[in-house]
């Protein structure tokens, strides 16, 4: 499913339109852009004036200005995307039904179609053409209730409320405050400190939890097939002493289906650190084993055998477990496969298909483009090599008057990217090369000036650079070689 699929007609060409402006360099015709769109000039030309008046009037921070027949945008720096995208939801008539099923439950379509101000015949092409877009979620919407897996229902809302509302509108929701003052309990259950966005990520779920866990009937069977393999570690049980003691504060009852949505979102959404996820995967599973399988694959690839890096291992297993535990994602389009080698995606696409079907035993592919792009971001990561820098130390027995001018000298014409720093020599450093200016010292790697750096002293300086750059470089460590995840830890 796509956020774009939401919107109305304009504001899909808008949103549309600022997707094409962010992956140029420079503005566009309104020609190309028109071209691009599949919408004729005059079109285009209503949205963008309509949009820009009201977002101006509305104080939103983002226009788009046209000055001989470029198309240009212009947004302030502090406007999160949630907030753009929340205010292009306004006018979507599905986000209102979305909102109401959540608040609500449950609907008619004579009194749903009073409160929205649209025909019955109009609330219902939009139910059907909404259905259509939760397929990938495996839910719909029926006799006017959501209907399907109670864990793909709570992560579908999880995943719209978290695209379309900022932090602020969290803040000025009763229940969301509510909720967040039980994440300080899971950050001590499980020694993980939440950064901001991990407690607000936290804060949000057992606000949905909180809202859904109160209706009867959920169905909660896929749920419990998937849990099943986890359902005896200590960990489940430990979190489910934990949430039951937690839901008689809530003054709610106690559903074991709650304990094992709360467990797969903890343990699929980067939340917790990596040594917890460490000792959850030595005791087996089929997300470790998916994730051991995956490790050798990229192993294989990248040719190597040695160990993989903490935090490569980490968002391997994160996004094995959200493709167990979750069926869909909402993209935001704003991640393509455009700028990644087309080798390494056969590669992805590869060990999701075999994860899928041989080791998650599941007869069609479920993986997206997001877990596509979140492998290929890791490939990205673990082929990258620690940077090199060659630190140059420039050490001189004159005042400032006469040695700050050298300096610049051979930091404007040496430092040339930056491999490469040039700083006042500091005796508690070290350098791997000293260039000095009449200030005796005792070192193999030192140049001395006799003077302002000649031309001569230069181009000496220079291929010596160059044969330390290069020795560093062959040096260097890959970021897979650094500390190690120890994956089969009992």
């Amino acid at each position: 499913m796509h956020i774009i699929d939401l919107f109305e007609k304009r504001e899909r060409a808008i949103y549309q339109l600022f997707l094409l402006l962010r992956s140029k360099e420079k503005e566009i015709t309104i020609r190309d852009a028109s071209q691009c769109l599949e919408l004729s000039r005059s079109t285009l030309l209503r949205y963008i004036e309509t949009f820009t008046e009201e977002a101006v009037a509305n104080g939103l921070g983002f226009t788009f200005q046209i000055s001989n027949e470029d198309i240009q945008m212009e947004r302030e720096a502090g406007l999160s995307l949630q907030d753009f995208i929340a205010y292009l939801c306004r006018s979507s008539i599905k986000y209102q039904i979305l909102l109401y099923l959540f608040e609500k439950n449950e609907f008619s379509i004579p009194k749903l179609s009073q409160e929205l101000l649209i025909s019955e015949a109009t609330l219902n092409r939009q139910l059907a053409s909404l259905n259509k877009m939760l397929q990938s979620f495996e839910i719909s919407i029926r006799s006017g209730r959501l209907k399907g897996s109670e864990l793909q229902i709570r992560y579908f809302y999880y995943q719209l409320f978290w695209q379309t509302s900022s932090n602020v509108h969290w803040q000025a929701d009763r229940i969301f405050r509510q909720q967040k003052k039980y994440v300080p309990i899971f950050e001590r259950f499980y020694q993980s400190p939440f950064n901001p966005r991990q407690s607000n990520q936290m804060a949000l779920w057992l606000m949905i939890v909180y809202k859904r866990m109160r209706l009867k009937d959920l169905d909660f069977q896929d749920g419990y097939r998937l849990i099943a393999p986890y359902k005896q570690h200590k960990f489940y049980l430990h979190l489910r002493n934990l949430f039951l003691t937690l839901s008689q504060q809530f003054s709610a009852s106690f559903q074991e289906g709650d304990t094992m949505s709360v467990f797969a979102f903890l343990f699929s959404q980067g939340i917790l650190e990596a040594h917890q996820l460490e000792q959850l995967l030595g005791f087996g599973g089929p997300i470790m084993e998916a994730t051991t399988w995956g490790f050798k694959q990229i192993k294989i690839f990248l040719q190597t055998d040695l160990p993989v890096e903490e935090g490569a291992l980490y968002h391997l297993n994160q996004v094995f477990s959200h493709l167990y535990f979750f069926t869909s994602h909402i993209e935001n389009d704003l991640k393509t496969l455009n700028e990644y080698d087309h080798r390494l995606q056969e590669v992805a696409q590869t060990i999701l298909t075999r994860i899928n079907k041989e080791i998650y035993g599941r007869k069609k592919d479920t993986y997206l483009l997001h877990h596509i792009v979140s492998l290929l971001e890791l490939f990205t990561y673990v082929m990258q090599v620690e940077p090199t820098i060659v630190q140059i130390g420039f050490s001189s027995s004159y005042p400032s008057v006469i040695s700050y001018p050298i300096l610049q000298t051979l930091q404007e014409e040496l430092e040339a990217n930056r491999s490469i720093t040039i700083e006042y020599f500091d005796e508690t450093k070290t350098y791997d090369l000293i260039i000095s200016y009449d200030y005796p010292l005792e070192s193999e790697n030192i140049f001395y000036l006799y003077g302002s750096p000649s031309p001569q002293d230069l181009q000496q300086l220079k291929k010596m650079i160059s044969v330390l750059h290069k020795e560093k470089l062959e040096q260097s460590t890959r970021l897979i070689e650094k500390s190690y995840f120890l994956i089969d830890r009992r």
